[in-house]
């Protein structure tokens, strides 16, 4: 049997944390991202990419201190995976590659390094041990014991928020939310609640609806409220002005159909008026 050669293009939780980290750096750079609408068309509830993604994860956070235990985990995970649909798994990872390509420059794309890629790639050719020869099975199966059996120096549930949507049922939309979550609070020292409360609902809301345009509107009353009690006390004009032009901006996304560009400016607000406490 000859060596399987991993690829990018065929691991989707590769594919599922680089979505991610585009959402995250699109929202930071204060662009519209075209990763979230794409994660929710492929990776909705159900979806056979959705069940894989959840595998990888559940593969690449979860943490044990006993060989057996993660030996366990493992068979658990593998006796998951076999029921899977794999002619679907490949024709939805096919349609995914194909949205990828004409929403991103695939060589920027897909360039992107992630620290974890070899705990990835050895998942994937774990779950796609088949072809593999007897040697190369027992390799990748000790580095995925090893990483599960490894505590990270600082753990993901470490973050009260984190902890809480990891002890929940385990769904797509949440771990979405949990890894912007990590990446976010890497760009900022810590996020506030405001912004922690937008994140989720920027991910668990897969239709605009009046249920999602209240919670908006509320996000805004409450930021425009804490951005003109803060510019009272401004005594600098240009930035008086500065923060009265973000508030009309705001005011003006009242009622209106929620746009991505409506998230990234709230989650810029909640920063502001984070900097302007700070002085």
């Amino acid at each position: 049997m000859a060596k399987t050669t991993h690829s990018k293009y065929k691991n989707t939780g590769l594919l599922f944390e680089l979505l991610v980290r585009q959402v995250t750096s699109d929202s930071m750079a204060g662009k519209t991202s075209p990763a979230i609408a794409i994660i929710k068309e492929f990776f909705k509830k159900g979806s056979s990419l959705s069940k894989e993604a959840v595998i990888y994860q559940t593969l690449l956070r979860t943490k044990f201190n006993t060989e057996p235990k993660a030996d366990a985990l493992i068979k658990e995970v593998l006796s998951d995976y076999s029921k899977i649909n794999k002619a679907t798994l490949r024709r939805q990872r096919y349609n995914l590659i194909s949205k990828i390509n004409e929403s991103f420059e695939a060589s920027t794309f897909f360039k992107t390094k992630l620290p974890e890629y070899k705990v990835y790639a050895s998942i994937y050719n774990v779950l796609n041990s088949g072809n593999l020869h007897a040697s190369e099975r027992v390799k990748n199966i000790f580095t995925l014991k090893e990483h599960i059996c490894t505590q990270s120096e600082k753990p993901v549930t470490s973050n009260s928020i984190v902890k809480e949507f990891t002890e929940q049922e385990t769904g797509l939309r949440d771990l979405t939310y949990k890894l912007l979550l990590e990446k976010f609070n890497k760009k900022y020292t810590s996020l506030s609640t405001g912004q922690k409360s937008l994140l989720k609902l920027y991910i668990t809301h897969t239709t605009n609806g009046p249920e999602l345009s209240e919670a908006v509107n509320a996000h805004i009353h409450k930021v425009t409220s804490q951005l003109k009690s803060i510019n009272s006390n401004i005594t600098d004009k240009v930035t008086s002005i500065k923060v009265n032009e973000v508030v009309d901006q705001l005011k003006s996304k009242i009622d209106k159909p929620v746009k991505d560009n409506t998230f990234t400016a709230l989650l810029s607000s909640y920063e502001l008026i984070g900097e302007l406490k700070n002085g």
